[in-house]
């Protein structure tokens, strides 16, 4: 079982906003690989705070 898999949807969350913040995620893998692995479970490939700022984007 590879690291992605063993993540949490949180976790996998996670990774993708530290990434787009400039920090470096748990594993250091390109964001993509996140997005995928998240994109897999769920149908998104949103991270944190993603849906928010759409929302707030609406207004």
């Amino acid at each position: 079982m590879s690291l992605l898999e063993r993540m949490t949807i949180n976790e996998l969350k996670n990774a993708i906003w530290m990434d787009k913040n400039g920090m470096c995620p748990v594993g250091g893998l390109p964001r993509e690989w996140y997005e995928d692995e998240l994109e897999k479970r769920t149908g998104s490939r949103k991270g944190y705070h993603e849906e928010e700022e759409a929302c707030q984007n609406k207004k």
